[in-house]
């Protein structure tokens, strides 16, 4: 199942005579006529009972079917502001399956009176249309929305949250049948806590069956502003509930240990010290970075794919959570995403246009467009995606620590031998068996440690050797955005242009001359034409290059080619002279070009279980408790680091996942070990 999403929101908002908005669709207005405001408090805030419930100081979770223009979540909001002890945080999810665009919010704001604090804050970070999870921060981190962009019915089984309270504000049942039917409420009713208390407008007999059924217990209640009744209902299903996690509550247990400060050590470090964590983050080198601190910039790497595969949607889920933040070591510059040829750009448009996301993300562009977003001369069109970003890795976790100080202690040049879990904690021991640090939970984060201390498989990885080449930025020209293709290239600080990286399959930590110019043949072909002068960008050629080989003799696409492969090495040679290496690096990226983040598998468990989890697809892989790791990111360390960290910090906080389950699937580190089940019918390779 895809997760492509066609919205209508551009025809969907309107206004009615009092200047009410309405949607076209389902031809009904948004809220009440009475008050927005006053109808979301009465009816969802303490319908729910939440000012008892932020009074208690308990982190709560509310679950919304039916986002709309926000406005219950403002309502909630304001609610917690008021009532919630100091240190209480909130979750709010809600599905949305029309959404609207920031600039009709703006509109249906203004018409309801919106516009104090966070109202305007809602406004300026509102989600995009785009299918998918995406969560924006307020109160300083302490509250946390979740929209899941998607129909119901899909989106529901793949949120893992454990909600306090329910709020049901889709439109009516007569007009949104789906999301009050038998199969919705059972959907929501999976993700009730125990005693979790719904409310809603709504009082038709067909809601109160279905939720009686889906296991809550009905109460009918006076309407607002003259509707004669709504339901408020507790969940108290009649059977069973299967036991719900518990994140680990005492401040004493709050404590982990993360082995490497490579730029995913970094980030979870940084999110777990500021979500309360005591960490102690162990390196065995000098500096920090890992590999990406050899490199004097690191950038996004969206996949686009027409079918919006996984790893289109897990880079898309990781770089929208990174829409807020900002700092003076990371800078949002831009993608360009060029085209090899122009079958390829009629492909390229084609997937941009299937997919019908907004243009601040995705947008097509012609050859004129590529070269005025770019700033250089470029031979055809591609994808531009403006949220893209590039950083300095050792600025940004030099950052990233300085923002966590007071939680987080750092140790470098120290080498964990090995790690062994005694009492419920996880014990990092060195080479003369000395402890190094102990605590509950542990985070192996350095792909070169990860696989040997925790014995899981080495041809889980594999280890790619990556070569950069610097080219002076006088020789190139002016580049303005990160480029890709045949080629990566991104601008730096000093003018000059990073270009790489090689994929070579040896060891060698030394640059090769014949790597520079690999990396500088391939940008040539990006910006070489195949007809008329060829130009350095902005320093035209004194004559034009004229074709080695003769089409009449061969194929007209084979002379064509050798043209433009010539045309490109001349190009190449004359960079040559403004270039010098930039770093060679090691990455460790898995078979399936995906991340490994999540709970790390018990292999002495999983040799016992093999027969029965080989013939169950169902049951999960044993874990180890308290052990997570984070590696095999690739070429994708900046994408990856924060997804990561979210996501753990999630999992250990009991809080509602960031991304949908079927991509946390998608990154299990035992997904490997899943499939070898499977092929293998209960023996478990483990080389």
């Amino acid at each position: 199942m895809t997760s492509i999403m066609r919205t209508t929101s551009a025809a969907m908002l309107s206004f009615d005579a009092d200047q009410h908005p309405r949607n076209d669709l389902y031809q009904d207005v948004y809220k009440s006529r009475a008050g927005a405001m006053d109808e979301a408090k009465q009816v969802f805030v303490n319908g729910a009972r939440l000012p008892e419930l932020f009074a208690s100081g308990r982190h709560c979770t509310v679950l919304e079917l039916g986002f709309g223009l926000g406005v219950n979540f403002l309502a909630t909001l304001a609610a917690w502001r008021e009532f919630a002890k100091s240190g209480a945080r909130l979750n709010f999810v809600s599905i949305e399956r029309h959404p609207l665009d920031q600039e009709q919010v703006v509109r249906a704001h203004e018409a309801l009176g919106l516009n104090d604090f966070d109202s305007r804050a809602l406004r300026e970070s509102w989600p995009l249309t785009s299918p998918g999870l995406q969560r924006l921060s307020f109160a300083d981190g302490q509250v946390k929305l979740i929209v899941a962009h998607g129909d119901l019915l899909v989106m529901l089984p793949r949120l893992r949250l454990r909600a306090d309270a329910i709020f049901l504000d889709g439109f009516t049942p007569e007009r949104n049948p789906q999301m009050w039917s038998l199969p919705a409420m059972k959907a929501v009713a999976r993700l009730a806590g125990q005693d979790a208390q719904l409310a809603t407008y709504s009082s038709a007999k067909i809601v109160r069956d279905n939720l009686s059924a889906a296991g809550f217990r009905v109460s009918v209640r006076p309407g607002f502003a003259g509707k004669r009744r709504r339901i408020e209902a507790q969940y108290a299903p009649r059977w069973t509930q299967k036991a719900q996690s518990r994140a680990p509550q005492p401040e004493q247990e709050r404590r982990a240990i993360i082995i490497g400060a490579g730029i995913a050590g970094c980030a979870i470090g940084e999110r777990l010290a500021r979500g309360g964590w005591h960490v102690t983050l162990l390196e065995q080198s000098s500096v920090i970075g890992g590999q990406a601190a050899n490199q004097p910039a690191i950038a996004d790497h969206l996949h686009v794919s027409p079918d919006d595969n996984p790893t289109a949607r897990l880079t898309r889920a990781a770089l929208l959570l990174e829409r807020q933040l900002s700092g003076a070591s990371i800078r949002r510059c831009g993608r360009l995403q060029m085209a090899t040829d122009t079958d390829q750009a009629n492909t390229d448009q084609a997937c941009v246009d299937k997919l019908a996301f907004p243009s601040e993300l995705l947008e097509f562009v012609d050859q004129t467009g590529a070269v005025a977003r770019t700033g250089t001369q470029l031979a055809h069109a591609g994808i531009w995606m403006p949220a893209c970003r590039q950083a300095d890795a050792r600025k940004l976790c030099a950052q990233w620590l300085a923002d966590a100080a007071d939680r987080l202690e750092l140790r470098t040049e120290v080498r964990v031998e090995r790690v062994q879990q005694v009492a419920g904690s996880w014990q990092a021991v060195d080479v003369n068996g000395q402890l190094l640090a102990s605590a509950p939970v542990l985070v192996l984060a350095s792909a070169m440690d990860a696989l040997r201390l925790a014995g899981l498989p080495p041809g889980m990885l594999r280890k790619v050797r990556g070569q950069t080449t610097r080219l002076a930025g006088e020789a190139f020209g002016p580049l303005r955005s990160i480029l890709g293709g045949v080629a990566y290239a991104c601008p730096l600080d000093d003018g000059d242009i990073l270009i790489g990286s090689t994929f070579d399959e040896d060891e060698d930590p030394r640059p090769r001359p014949q790597s520079d110019l690999s990396n500088l043949r391939r940008l040539a072909r990006m910006i070489t034409p195949l007809h008329g002068t060829l130009a350095v960008p902005g320093k035209p050629l004194s004559q034009p290059f004229e074709s080695p080989v003769s089409a009449d003799a061969v194929d007209t696409t084979i002379a064509e080619e050798s043209t433009l492969q010539a045309r490109a090495d001349a190009l190449a040679e004359q960079f040559q002279r403004h270039a010098r290496p930039g770093a060679v690096g090691f990455r460790y990226t898995s078979r399936d070009r995906l991340p490994l983040i999540g709970p790390l598998p018990d292999l002495d468990r999983l040799s016992i279980d093999a027969g029965q989890l080989s013939r169950n697809a169902k049951l999960p892989i044993p874990v180890k408790a308290g052990l997570y790791g984070a590696f095999g990111f690739g070429s994708r360390g900046l994408l990856w680091s924060r997804l990561a960290a979210e996501t753990i910090a999630a999992m250990l906080d009991d809080e509602p996942l960031p991304i949908e389950t079927d991509l946390l699937a998608a990154i299990d580190p035992a997904r490997f070990l899943r499939h070898a089940l499977r092929r293998s019918h209960a023996r478990l390779p483990i080389d």
